[in-house]
C-alpha cells in the first residue's frame, strides 16, 4: 500500500477513531500513536508466530526445519514493518493475513508429521504382515499335496498391493486417520486370513486321502465359518447402524453375503465330492476356501468398525469445534439482542452461515454415503470463522465491533432517558407554571413561552444530535462531549430558569396583589375611622398618610399591570419589582392609635386557665403511666419469653419513654407548686396575680406539649410491643409442625424406608423425590425461623404450615405410585425378551435363504427393528425410572405391536419378492456394465467429435501441424479400431445376462446371480486407452498451438502487470478486479492450456483474435479508463465524508455563526472537491484530482479543514469568552443592583429630579456604570472577556462607595427644594386669598410647613455623635412626609380659584413628552436592525425606554392626584434627561453605526447580483467548451476549477467584507468585473482557436476521402461529379476561417460563404459568429460525410458485379447470368448502374463474356484477374488462332410416341487450354432445345443454357475453379434438340463462339459452323418422327420421352431397342 506519511488519501480513508484522535493531537504525536498501535499489532502476531514455532519443535521433531525456516522468514517480515518507521499501519487485513500464513506453515508442519508418523506405521505393520506372509509362502513347499493350492491362495491375496497402496497414500501428500484404518484393517484381514489359512494346513494334508475324515473337517470347517458368519451378522447391524452407516452397514452384509455364498459353494462342492468318494482330494481347497472366506467374515466388520469409531470420533470433534464457535457469536448475538440491535445482523448472519456451513458440511461428511468427516479438514475454516467473530466482536474499520454497538446503544439510551428526564422537568415545570395565582386572574407560563421554545429547540437539537450520533456510532464519545454536556446543561439551566422565573413570578404576583388588597382593604377601614384626616401624627396629617397609601397602591397595581406587557425573564424581573413594592405605613397601628385604645386582660380568666392546664397535665401523666405499666418490667423472663427476639428493642424503648415521663411529671408539680406559691405571695394585687397566672400557663403548655408527644411514642410502644407478643405466639405454634422432630418429619422418614419394595433406577429416581421432601420440609422450617427474625410470624403462619401439608401430601402420593411402577417394568422387560428371540428367528430366516442384494435391505430393516427393541427397551427402563411405567404401558404395547408386525412384513416380503430381487440385481448388473459400457462409448463418440473440430482448424501451420504433422487420419484409424472391440464386447456381455434371466429362482437358490464385473474391466479398459491415444494426439497439437500464442499471451501478461504497476497507488474498492476482462481471458487460455483438450481448436478459433495487440490494447485502455472513474469517485467519496463529518459537526459547535461557517465550509468545497467535476478521470489526471481532494485538508487540525479547524477553535474561544462575560455580567448586575437600590431610594426624593449637583453626580454614576457596561460588551465583541473579567470583580463595592458618598447632599439639597416649594405654596396661599378673601384660607397654615421642615433641617444638622441624630433613612422618610402634606396643600390651594397653570404645565410636558417618545422610537428600530447593533444599543434604549415609561407612569399618577404643579420641574427635568440622552454621543454611535451597517447590506446585495451573473456565465462557459477538442481536457477543467476558485474567492472576499462592514469597497466591484472579463475573454479566445481546429477535422476528413479516390475505380462522369464536390467543400471551409478571423475583432466584411456584404457590419462573435459557424462547420461535416460515402459508394471493384464491396461467387454468378441473358453493357449500367457495369466488365470490353467470368474466378481464387500474383497488361478477346475450329454432329436419335429427340454434339478444337466458353445455337422452325450436357471432357465444369430468342440458344460452360476442358479436340458438349412433327428442314447453326483460358483471356473462334467451314456430320439426315414409335418402361408403361433407367424404344419397323439413360 502506499505508506505516504498521513498522505491525504490515507487520512480521507481513516475511521471515526482516528478522526477524534486526530482532532487533539498533532500530526507527529498521531503519527507516534500510529506507530505504536503498529507495532503493538505486530507483538500480537509475534506472539501467535512464537507459539507456531514452539508447538512445531515441540509435535513435529522429524520434519520441522523447512516450516521452522518458513516462520523465520515471516518474522523477519514483521521485524521490517516493525521497524520502518514510515509504514504507519498494520492494519487487521495484515493482521489477519499474518496468523492465517502462521496457521497455515504450523499446519502443514504437523500434516507432513502426520504424514511421516502414518507412513511410519504403516511401513512397520506392513513389514509384520509380509513377513507372515513370506513365512507362510515357504511353508506350503512342505506340503506336497495341498501346499500348491495354499500357495495359490496366499499369492492371490494381494499382499504386495498394500505396499502399493500405502505409497499411494503417502505421495498423495495426506494420510487421513480414515485411510490409515483402513489400510491397516486390511493389513490384519490378510493377516488373519493368512493365519486362518495356514493353521489348517497339516491337518488338510493328513486327511487328504481320508474320503470320511476330510468330508467331516470340511463340514466342521463350515459350520464354524458359518457361526462366525452368524456372529459377524449381528455385529455389524449393532456396530453399524443406520441411517449413518447404512451404505456401510449394507456393504459389509453384502460382502459377508458374498463370503458366505463361497461358504455355501464349498459346502455343495465337498458334499459332491464326499458322494463321489472323493472328498479328501477336495477338502484341501474348500478347506482354503472356507478358511479364507472365515478369515474375511472375521475382519470385516472389526475392520469397518474401527473406521466407524475414527468417523463418530472425527464427528464429535467437529461437533465440539461447531457448538463451541456457536457459544462464541452467541454471547455476541446475546449482547445485541439485549437491546434489540441489527447493526452486525450482515456480518453475524455471515458468520451464521458459515457456522451452518460448516455443521452441514460435517453432517454430509458424516452421513451415509460418505462418512468420512475424518479425512476432513475444518482447521481453516474454524480458522475463518474465528475470525469473522473476531471482526464482529473487536471491530474492523468497516464494522464497530458488538462491545462498541452496545455501548453506543446503551450511550443513545442513556442520553435519551436525560433528555426525556428533562423533557418531563419541563413538562412539569409548565404544569407547575400554569397554576392559577390565588386570585385566579394570573398564571405564570403565559408569560414564558418563548423560553419554553428556546427550550424545546434545544431538545430538539439534542434528539437529532443522539440520533445522529448513534447512527455514526459516535454516541458514546458524543455523550461526554462538551458539545452535548453543554446542550444538555443549556436544556437543564433553561428548565430551571424557566420554574424558578415562573414561580418568582407567581410568588411576587401573589405577593404584589396581597400588598396591594390588603393595603386596600386596611385604607378603607383607616378612612372609616379617620374621619379628620388634618390630624397630624408624626409631624404629619392623616391626610398625607392616607395619600400616601393609596400612591403606594396604585404604584403596585401599575407594576402588576406593566409587567402583564412583558414576556420571559423581563416579565419577571417586573414582576419582582411590582412585589417589592412596599406600603410605607403601619395601616393598622394607625387606625389603633386613632382611638388611643388600650386592651385590658381579664385577670379571672387568666386564672382559670392556668388551673385547667395543671389538671390537664394530671390527666395526661396518668393515662401515659397506666399504659407503660401494662407493657410489663424489662429484663425479666416473663417479658424476654413474652416479647421474645424484640424483648430488647421495647424494654430500651420503654425505660426512655418512663424517664421522659418522669421529667415531664417533676416539671408539671413544680409548675404547680410554683404558681401557687406566686398567687399568695401576690395577695390581691391583680397585676401580680395576671403574672403569675400567665408564667404558670406558659410552663404548664410547654409541658402539656411534650405530654402529647410522649403519647404518641407511648401508643407506638405499645402497638410494636403486642406485635412482637403475637410474633412469639405464631412462631412457637408453626415451628412446632415443621421442625426436626414433628409429626410431618417423622412421616417422611417413614415413607422413603418403603422405597425398598422397588429397585435401580427408580428407587433412585423416588429416593430422591423423598430427600427433596424433606429438604422443603427443612426449608419450611427455616422460612418459619426467617418470619420470626423479620417479625412476620403472624402474617406467614397459614402460609407455612399449608406448604407443610402439601409437602406431605405430596409425598403420600409419590409413595402409592411405587409397587405399581415396579410390576408393570417387570411385565415389560419380559415382553421385551420375548420379542427378541422373535427377531432373532426372523433374522435367521432371511440371512439363511435371501442371497439377493435386497437380502442385506431386510437385514438393515431388521437391525432398524433391533434399534427399535432395544430402544424401546431404553425407555421402558427410563419411564420405570421416571416412575412413569405405568403411564408408559400403552405407548409400550404399541411400540410392540408395531415391531412385531414390522418382522412378519420383513419376512414374509423377502420370500414373496425374492426371484423379483434376484432379477433385478441381474438387471441392476447388467444396468452398472451398460453405464461403464456408454461412457466407453461416449469416450469413443467424444474422440471422434474432438478429432473432427481439429479439421476445422484454419490457421495454416496449425492446420498442417494438426492434420499431417501429427497424423490425424492414423489416429482416427486407431481409434476407430475399438468400435469392434466395443460391439463385441456389449455382445458377450448380453448373452451370458440373458442366460440368467431365463432361469427359475427358487427363495434360497444361490447360483442364479450374474457378475459383470470382467465386463465392466474391459469396458474401462478401452476407455482408457481410446483417452490416452486422443490424450497423445491433443498434446502435441497443443503444444504446437501454445508456441502459437506464447509471445501474445506474455503480452497480455505484461499489459496486466503493467495496468495493476499504473493503478498501484489507487485506493478505491474493487481495484483488485480492475483489469477483470483481461485476467479472465489469460486465466482462461492458462486453464486451456493445463485442460489440454481442443485448446488449439480453440486457439485457431478465438483466443489468436482474443489476444491480438490490438484487442488487448483495447481491453486494456478500457480497463484503465474505468479505473480512474472508479478512483476519482472514491477519491472524491473519502474527502466528501469528511466534509459531510464537519458540517454535522460544525452545526453541534456552540455559540458561532454555524451557517456562515457551513457556507464557508461550501465555498471551500467547490474550490477543492468540486472542482473535479468535470475532470476527466486518466492515469495523467488522478494525481490533479487526489491533489484538489487533498487541498480541502487544511493544516491545522490533522484530517480536517482549516474551515473546520477554525471554527472548532472559534467556538472554544466563544465559550470561555462568554464564561467569563457571565462572570463579568454577574458583577455588573451586582452593580446594577446596588444603583438599583440607590435609585429607588433616592428617586422619591424631589431633588433627584431637577438639575443640581446632586443629579449630577449621580448621572456620573450611572455613566461610570453604563461605561462599565459598554466596556464589558466591547471586551465581549472583542473576545476578551477572559483576559480582563478580572477587572469588573469588585464593582458593586465601588459603587455601593458611591452611592453612599451622595446621601449628605441629596438631604441638603432635598431640604432646600421643599423649602422653595413651600414658598410657591405660600404664594399660592396669597393667590387663593386675594380671589376668595384671607378668610376662606386661614386654615392652610403654611408656617406650620415651614416649622416642620426646620425641625427636620435641624435635626439632620445634629453632630453625628448627638444620640437625638435620626438616621438617614428615618429623616429621608420625614421629608417624603412633609413633601407629601406641601404638595397636597398646593393643590388645594390652586384648586380653591381659578387658573390655567395645570393645563399650561400639562401642555408643556405633553409636547416634551412627545419629542421624546419619537426620538426614542427611531433609535430602537436602529438598535433592533441586527443583532449586532441589539447586542450593543439594546442595553442603552432598553434604559431610555425603562426611564421615559418611569417617567410616564409617574406622570400619569401625579396628574391623576393633582400633583403636576407640585413636580412640574421634576417631569420636565427627567423627560429632558432622557431626550438628551437621545441627542447624545451614544445614540450619535447607534445612528452612525446603523448608517455602517445598513449601507453595507445595501452595497451587498449589489454585489451578490454580480455573482449570480459570474456563475450564470461560468456555467455558460463550461457548456460552451465541453466539447472543444482544441482544449485539452485537463486545460479545461484546470480552467473551469481557476475560474471557480476565482468566483469562489471573489465570494469569499465579499462575504468576508459584509462580515467586517467593510461595504462598499470599489476593490470588489473590480474584481467581479475582472472575473467577468476573464470568463468571456478566455471562452473568446478558446472560441476563436476552435474553430479552425474544428475546420481542421473536416479538412482532414474531406482530403482523407478525397485521396482515397487514388486507386479506386470510378467512371469519367462519377470521377468529374466527386471532384467539383471536393472543390465546392474546401472553399466553404475556407470561407468559415476568415469568417472566423474576421468575427472575432467584432466586424465582418463577407458573410459566412465568403460572399461580401453590402458594408462591414458589427457581430457578437459569442453570441452571433459562433452559433453560424457551429451550425456551417456540422453542415460541412455532413457534406464531407456523404462525399466521403460518395466516394466509397460511386467506385466499382473489378469483378464486383453485384456492387457490395466484395468478389465472391455470387459475382461469377451473375455475370454469367447477364451472358446467358446476352445482357449488353448499358442495359446492366441502366439496370444496376455503372459500378455493377464496369465491375462485371473484366476485360474492359463493354461486352460480358466467359472471359470476364474466367477472371473472377481467377480474382476470387488466385488474387488477380489473370491468376497471376502480379497484374500483367489487360489482356483483350483475340480471334481464335489456326487450327481452332467449332462443329457440330449428329450422335444419335430416339423417337418416342410424342415426338424425335435428337443428340448433336458440339466439337471444339483448341490450340489453347480452355477453361470455360459459350456460343449460341440458332435452330429451325420444328426444333425445340430440350436439354444440354456436357461430354467427357468437362474437368468439373457446369453448364447452362438460355433462350435468348425463338429458336436461339446461348450455351454457356464453366467452372468457377478455372479448371480447363480435358483434351484439345472432340465433342465438348451435347444438344438435346426435340425434333417435332412440324418440322421441315433447316440448319443448324453455332456461332459467337468465345471461350477462355486460365488467365481470362479470350478467344473468338470463327472457323467451322460461323464461318462455313466445319462439319455437320450427320446433321443433313435428321428427319421429323412418325407415330409409330413408341417408348415403354421396363415394366410396360407407356412413357411420354426417354426417362432415367432402362426404356424399351419400339420402332415403326417393329424392331427393339434398349436406352439406358443415366
Amino acid at each position: 500500500m502506499n505508506n505516504v506519511t498521513l498522505s491525504l488519501v490515507a487520512l480521507a480513508t481513516l475511521g471515526g477513531a482516528a478522526q477524534v484522535q486526530a482532532a487533539d493531537l498533532t500530526p507527529e504525536e498521531q503519527k507516534a500513536e500510529a506507530i505504536k498501535a503498529k507495532k503493538a499489532a505486530i507483538d500480537e502476531v509475534r506472539k501467535v508466530l512464537n507459539a507456531a514455532s514452539i508447538e512445531i519443535e515441540k509435535e513435529c521433531p522429524g520434519v520441522k526445519d523447512p516450516f521452522l525456516l518458513k516462520l523465520s522468514n515471516l518474522t523477519k517480515e514483521l521485524n521490517d514493518i516493525y521497524n520502518d518507521d514510515e509504514v504507519l499501519e498494520f492494519s487487521e487485513e495484515k493482521q489477519a493475513y499474518y496468523n492465517g500464513e502462521i496457521l497455515n506453515v504450523k499446519k502443514e508442519a504437523i500434516d507432513k508429521q502426520n504424514l511421516e508418523t502414518a507412513k511410519a506405521t504403516l511401513d512397520r505393520k506392513y513389514l509384520t504382515l509380509k513377513g507372515e506372509y513370506d513365512d507362510a509362502i515357504a511353508k506350503t513347499a512342505n506340503y506336497p499335496n495341498v501346499g500348491p493350492e495354499y500357495k495359490a491362495t496366499l499369492q492371490g491375496y494381494g499382499v504386495e498391493n498394500v505396499l502399493a497402496e500405502i505409497d499411494a497414500a503417502y505421495k498423495s501428500g495426506k494420510i487421513s486417520k480414515g485411510t490409515q484404518t483402513q489400510i491397516e484393517g486390511k493389513m490384519s484381514t490378510l493377516s488373519n486370513m493368512i493365519n486362518n489359512l495356514m493353521a489348517g494346513i497339516n491337518k488338510a494334508e493328513t486327511d487328504y486321502n481320508n474320503n470320511e475324515e476330510s468330508y467331516k473337517n470340511v463340514i466342521a470347517d463350515f459350520n464354524a465359518a458359518k457361526t462366525a458368519y452368524d456372529a459377524q451378522l449381528q455385529n455389524v447391524i449393532k456396530a453399524l447402524p443406520t441411517p449413518t452407516y447404512e451404505n456401510w452397514q449394507k456393504e459389509v452384509v453384502k460382502d459377508l453375503n458374498a463370503q458366505y455364498r463361497l461358504l455355501l459353494e464349498a459346502k455343495k462342492k465337498v458334499e459332491a465330492a464326499y458322494a463321489a468318494g472323493t472328498a479328501s482330494k477336495q477338502a484341501a481347497e474348500l478347506q482354503g476356501i472356507i478358511a479364507r472366506a472365515k478369515g474375511v467374515i472375521l475382519t470385516l466388520v472389526d475392520n469397518k468398525m474401527k473406521e466407524a469409531a475414527v468417523e463418530d470420533a472425527a464427528k464429535a470433534t467437529a461437533d465440539a469445534k461447531v457448538k463451541k464457535l456457536q457459544a462464541y457469536l452467541d454471547r455476541e448475538k446475546a449482547k445485541l439482542a439485549e437491546y434489540n440491535l441489527t447493526d452486525c445482523d450482515a456480518a453475524i448472519d455471515k458468520v451464521q452461515t458459515q457456522i451452518k456451513n460448516m455443521q452441514d458440511d460435517i453432517d454430509k461428511h458424516y452421513a451415509n454415503g460418505q462418512n468420512n468427516v475424518s479425512s476432513q479438514d475444518y482447521v481453516t475454516m474454524e480458522g475463518e470463522i474465528n475470525t469473522a467473530i473476531g471482526s464482529i466482536k473487536s471491530g474492523d474499520k468497516y464494522m464497530k465491533s458488538v462491545d462498541q454497538v452496545v455501548a453506543n446503544k446503551k450511550a443513545q439510551l442513556a442520553m435519551n432517558a436525560e433528555i426525556e428526564s428533562l423533557e418531563k422537568a419541563l413538562a412539569t415545570a409548565i404544569e407547575k407554571a400554569k397554576t392559577a395565582s390565588e386570585d385566579t386572574k394570573y398564571n405564570a407560563a403565559a408569560y414564558f413561552q418563548a423560553s419554553v421554545d428556546a427550550i424545546n429547540k434545544n431538545i430538539t437539537k439534542a434528539k437529532k444530535g443522539i440520533e445522529y450520533q448513534f447512527g455514526i456510532k459516535e454516541a458514546v464519545a458524543y455523550k461526554s462531549s462538551a458539545a452535548y454536556k453543554n446542550l444538555k446543561n443549556a436544556i437543564d439551566k433553561g428548565i430551571t430558569d424557566y420554574g424558578t422565573g415562573t414561580d418568582k413570578s407567581l410568588v411576587a404576583y401573589n405577593k404584589a396583589v396581597k400588598t396591594a388588597k390588603d393595603a386596600k382593604a386596611l385604607l378603607d377601614k383607616l378612612i372609616e375611622k379617620a374621619k379628620d384626616t388634618t390630624v397630624t401624627v408624626d409631624a404629619t396629617t392623616y391626610g398625607g398618610k392616607i395619600a400616601t397609601i393609596k400612591g403606594e397602591i396604585d404604584a403596585i397595581n401599575k407594576a402588576v399591570t406593566a409587567a402583564m406587557t412583558k414576556k420571559d425573564d423581563a416579565h419577571r424581573q417586573a414582576m419582582k419589582n411590582a412585589a417589592e413594592k412596599k406600603i410605607s405605613e403601619d395601616i393598622a397601628k394607625l387606625t389603633d392609635d386613632y382611638d388611643a385604645y388600650k386592651l385590658t386582660f381579664d385577670t379571672s380568666n387568666a386564672e382559670k386557665s392556668a388551673l385547667a392546664h395543671i389538671q390537664s397535665a394530671q390527666d395526661l401523666i396518668k393515662a401515659e403511666s397506666a399504659v407503660l405499666n401494662a407493657i410489663g418490667v424489662p429484663k425479666t423472663t416473663e417479658f424476654d419469653e413474652k416479647y421474645g427476639n424484640q424483648a430488647t428493642d421495647i424494654g430500651t424503648e420503654l425505660d426512655k419513654l418512663q424517664d421522659e415521663l418522669d421529667k415531664l411529671e417533676t416539671a408539671k408539680t413544680k409548675a404547680e407548686s410554683d404558681y401557687a406559691d406566686a398567687k399568695k405571695a401576690a395577695g390581691t394585687d391583680e397585676a401580680k396575680l395576671l403574672n403569675a397566672a400567665a408564667e404558670a400557663i406558659s410552663v404548664l403548655a410547654e409541658t402539656n406539649n411534650g405530654l402529647k408527644d410522649l403519647k404518641v411514642k407511648v401508643t407506638a410502644l405499645n402497638d410494636a410491643a403486642k406485635a412482637a407478643a403475637d410474633n412469639v405466639t405464631a412462631y412457637k405454634a408453626t415451628i412446632k409442625e415443621v421442625n426436626a422432630t414433628s409429626e410431618a418429619q417423622i412421616k417422611l422418614d417413614d415413607l422413603r424406608s418403603g422405597l425398598k419394595i422397588t429397585v435401580k433406577p427408580a428407587w433412585t429416581y423416588y429416593d430422591n423425590a423423598m430427600a427433596q421432601y424433606i429438604l422443603d420440609l427443612a426449608k419450611v422450617a427455616q422460612e418459619t425461623e426467617d418470619a420470626y427474625a423479620a417479625h412476620t410470624s403472624v402474617a406467614d403462619k397459614v402460609k407455612l404450615i399449608g406448604e407443610k401439608d402439601v409437602i406431605i401430601a405430596n409425598a403420600v402420593d409419590l409413595a402409592a405410585k411405587v409397587l405399581p411402577n415396579q410390576n408393570a417394568y417387570t411385565a415389560q422387560t419380559g415382553t421385551i425378551t420375548a420379542v427378541k428371540k422373535e427377531w432373532q428367528a426372523a433374522y435367521d430366516k432371511v440371512s439363511n435363504n435371501d442371497l439377493s442384494d435386497k437380502g442385506p435391505d431386510f437385514l438393515s430393516q431388521l437391525a432398524k427393528q433391533q434399534e427399535n427393541i432395544n430402544k424401546l427397551a431404553k425407555e421402558a427402563e427410563t419411564e420405570f425410572g421416571k416412575g412413569a411405567a405405568v403411564e408408559n404401558q400403552t405407548a409400550f404395547n404399541d411400540a410392540i405391536m408395531g415391531i412385531r408386525a414390522k418382522l412378519d412384513e420383513i419376512t414374509g416380503k423377502s420370500k414373496t419378492d425374492y426371484a423379483a430381487n434376484v432379477n433385478a440385481q441381474n438387471a441392476a448388473q447388467h444396468a452398472l456394465f451398460l453405464t461403464e459400457f456408454d461412457l466407453s462409448s461416449g469416450a469413443f463418440s467424444n474422440s471422434v467429435t474432438e478429432l473432427n473440430q481439429f479439421r476445422t482448424i484454419q490457421r495454416e501451420d496449425l492446420r498442417k501441424n494438426a492434420l499431417e504433422t501429427n497424423q490425424l487420419v492414423k489416429v482416427h484409424e486407431n481409434i476407430y479400431a475399438y468400435a469392434e472391440k466395443l460391439r463385441q464386447l456389449q455382445k458377450n456381455e448380453l448373452d451370458k445376462y440373458n442366460g440368467f434371466v431365463a432361469m427359475d429362482k427358487a427363495y434360497g437358490a444361490d447360483n442364479v446371480f450374474f457378475d459383470s464385473d470382467s465386463y465392466i474391466k474391459d469396458a474401462k479398459k478401452y476407455k482408457a486407452e481410446i483417452e490416452k491415444l486422443l490424450k497423445d494426439y491433443e498434446d502435441k497439437v497443443n503444444d504446437y498451438a501454445e508456441g502459437l500464442i506464447s509471445e501474445d499471451l506474455t503480452y497480455a501478461q505484461d499489459k496486466l502487470n503493467a495496468g495493476n504497476t499504473a493503478i498501484a497507488a489507487f485506493t478505491y474498492t474493487g481495484k483488485s478486479k480492475a483489469f477483470e476482462d483481461l485476467a479472465t481471458l489469460i486465466a482462461q487460455i492458462n486453464t486451456g492450456k493445463s485442460n489440454g483438450g481442443t485448446f488449439a481448436v480453440k486457439v485457431d478459433k478465438q483466443w489468436l483474435g482474443d489476444l491480438a495487440k490490438a484487442n488487448v490494447d483495447m481491453m486494456y485502455d478500457a480497463d484503465i479508463e474505468a479505473a480512474c472513474i472508479a478512483e476519482k469517485a472514491a477519491l472524491i467519496a473519502a474527502v466528501t465524508k469528511i466534509y459531510e463529518d464537519e458540517k454535522v459537526k460544525i452545526g453541534e459547535l456552540p455559540e458561532i455563526d454555524t451557517d456562515q461557517i457551513l457556507k464557508d465550509l461550501d465555498v471551500h468545497k467547490a474550490g477543492t472537491i468540486d472542482v473535479n467535476k468535470d475532470i476527466v478521470p486518466s492515469l495523467a489526471t488522478v494525481p490533479t484530482i487526489n491533489r484538489n481532494c487533498g487541498a480541502y485538508i487544511g493544516k491545522i487540525l490533522a484530517n480536517h479543514s482549516d474551515v473546520y479547524a477554525n471554527a472548532v477553535q472559534a467556538s472554544k474561544d466563544i465559550v470561555a469568552n462568554n464564561k467569563a462575560y457571565e462572570e463579568i455580567t454577574k458583577n455588573l448586575k451586582a452593580a446594577d443592583a446596588v444603583l438599583a437600590q440607590a435609585y429607588k431610594n433616592f428617586s422619591q426624593l424631589y431633588s433627584l429630579h431637577m438639575k443640581n449637583n446632586a443629579t449630577d453626580a449621580l448621572r456620573q454614576i450611572e455613566l461610570d456604570y453604563y461605561a462599565q457596561v459598554t466596556l464589558a460588551n466591547n471586551y465581549n465583541e472583542s473576545q476578551a472577556c477572559v483576559a480582563h473579567k478580572g477587572e469588573f470583580q469588585n464593582l458593586a463595592k465601588t459603587f455601593q462607595a458611591k452611592v453612599d458618598g451622595m446621601k449628605n447632599s441629596l438631604i441638603d439639597f432635598e431640604i432646600t427644594d421643599v423649602r422653595t416649594k413651600i414658598d410657591q405654596v405660600k404664594e399660592e396661599y396669597n393667590l387663593a386669598a386675594a380671589a376668595l378673601g384671607l378668610g376662606n384660607v386661614t386654615q392652610y397654615d403654611v408656617e406650620a410647613l415651614y416649622k416642620s421642615l426646620k425641625g427636620i433641617e435641624d435635626n439632620w444638622n445634629l453632630p453625628a455623635s448627638d444620640k437625638k441624630k435620626k438616621s438617614y433613612d428615618t429623616i429621608l422618610n420625614e421629608l417624603l412626609g412633609h413633601e407629601a402634606t406641601v404638595a397636597n396643600m398646593y393643590k388645594t390651594l390652586n384648586g380653591l380659584y381659578d387658573n390655567t397653570k395645570v393645563a399650561e404645565t400639562t401642555a408643556d410636558i405633553d409636547a416634551l413628552k412627545a419629542t421624546v417618545d419619537k426620538k426614542l422610537a427611531e433609535a430602537e428600530a436602529k438598535a433592533a436592525y441586527n443583532e449586532i447593533l441589539t447586542g450593543k444599543y439594546h442595553k442603552l434604549v432598553e434604559l431610555l425606554r425603562t426611564k421615559y415609561n418611569s417617567t410616564v407612569a409617574n406622570y400619569e399618577a401625579k396628574q391623576k392626584e393633582n400633583h403636576l404643579l407640585f413636580f412640574k420641574e421634576n417631569f420636565a427635568f427627567d423627560f429632558g434627561v432622557v431626550n438628551e440622552a437621545l441627542d447624545g454621543a451614544r445614540v450619535d454611535d447607534l445612528v452612525a453605526d446603523y448608517n455602517l451597517y445598513h449601507n453595507n447590506d445595501l452595497e451587498f446585495d449589489k454585489l451578490n447580483e454580480g455573482l449570480a451573473e459570474l456563475n450564470t456565465l461560468h456555467t455558460a462557459f463550461q457548456e460552451h467548451i465541453k466539447d472543444f477538442v482544441s482544449v485539452e481536457e485537463t486545460a479545461k477543467a484546470a480552467e473551469i476549477a481557476r475560474l471557480a476558485r476565482s468566483i469562489a474567492a471573489t465570494k469569499a472576499d465579499i462575504e468576508a467584507a459584509h462580515k467586517d462592514v467593510a461595504l462598499p469597497s470599489s476593490t470588489l466591484t473590480d474584481d467581479v468585473a475582472w472575473v467577468k472579463n476573464s470568463i468571456l475573454t478566455i471562452q473568446k479566445s478558446w472560441t476563436n482557436s476552435e474553430v479552425p481546429v474544428r475546420l481542421s477535422a473536416v479538412l482532414t476528413d474531406l482530403d482523407a476521402a478525397h485521396t482515397s479516390m487514388t486507386g479506386k475505380n470510378y467512371s469519367p462522369s462519377t470521377m468529374a461529379e466527386l471532384n467539383k464536390t471536393y472543390g465546392d467543400i474546401t472553399n466553404l471551409l475556407n470561407a468559415v476561417n476568415s469568417y472566423n478571423d474576421d468575427a472575432v475583432d467584432g466586424i465582418i466584411a463577407k458573410d459566412i460563404y465568403g460572399k461580401p456584404l453590402k458594408k462591414a457590419e458589427k457581430i457578437d462573435y459569442l453570441k452571433q459568429a459562433w452559433p453560424l459557424m457551429v451550425e456551417q462547420i456540422n453542415t460541412l461535416a455532413k457534406a464531407t460525410k456523404a462525399f466521403a460515402e460518395r466516394t466509397d459508394e460511386a467506385a466499382y471493384i473489378k469483378g464486383d458485379a453485384c456492387h457490395d464491396g466484395n468478389v465472391n461467387v455470387n459475382d461469377y454468378d451473375l455475370v454469367r447470368s447477364w451472358i446467358l441473358k446476352a445482357k449488353s453493357f448499358e442495359s446492366v449500367v441502366n439496370e444496376l448502374g455503372e459500378g455493377a457495369a464496369y465491375g462485371g466488365d473484366m476485360d474492359e470490353d463493354k461486352t460480358f463474356t466467359v472471359a470476364d467470368m474466367t477472371r473472377i474466378s481467377n480474382l476470387i481464387f488466385r488474387g488477380s484477374e489473370n491468376g497471376e500474383t502480379k497484374t500483367t497488361t489487360r489482356a483483350r478477346a483475340t480471334r481464335s488462332v489456326e487450327g481452332d475450329q467449332i462443329t457440330i454432329a449428329k450422335q444419335a436419335e430416339e423417337t418416342t410416341v410424342f415426338g424425335k429427340t435428337v443428340q448433336i454434339a458440339v466439337n471444339v478444337t483448341n490450340n489453347a487450354s480452355f477453361t470455360a466458353g459459350q456460343f449460341d445455337v440458332t435452330l429451325p422452325a420444328g426444333m425445340k432445345l430440350v436439354g444440354q450436357e456436357l461430354t467427357g471432357r468437362s474437368n468439373g465444369h457446369e453448364i447452362f443454357g438460355s433462350e435468348l430468342s425463338e429458336g436461339k440458344y446461348r450455351i454457356l460452360a464453366a467452372t468457377i475453379e478455372n479448371t480447363a476442358f480435358v483434351g484439345h479436340e472432340g465433342a465438348l458438349v451435347v444438344l438435346n434438340v426435340e425434333v417435332g412433327s412440324d418440322y421441315t428442314g433447316g440448319t443448324v447453326e453455332v456461332n459467337n463462339a468465345i471461350f477462355s483460358d486460365a488467365d481470362g483471356r479470350s478467344y473468338v473462334i470463327t472457323r467451322g459452323i460461323g464461318d462455313s467451314t466445319g462439319e455437320t456430320t450427320g446433321i443433313d439426315s435428321i428427319t421429323a418422327p412418325t407415330m409409330k414409335e413408341r417408348i415403354f418402361s421396363i415394366g410396360g408403361m407407356v412413357k411420354k420421352s426417354v426417362q432415367k433407367g432402362i426404356n424399351i424404344i419400339v420402332g415403326e419397323d417393329g424392331t427393339t431397342r434398349k436406352v439406358i439413360k443415366k
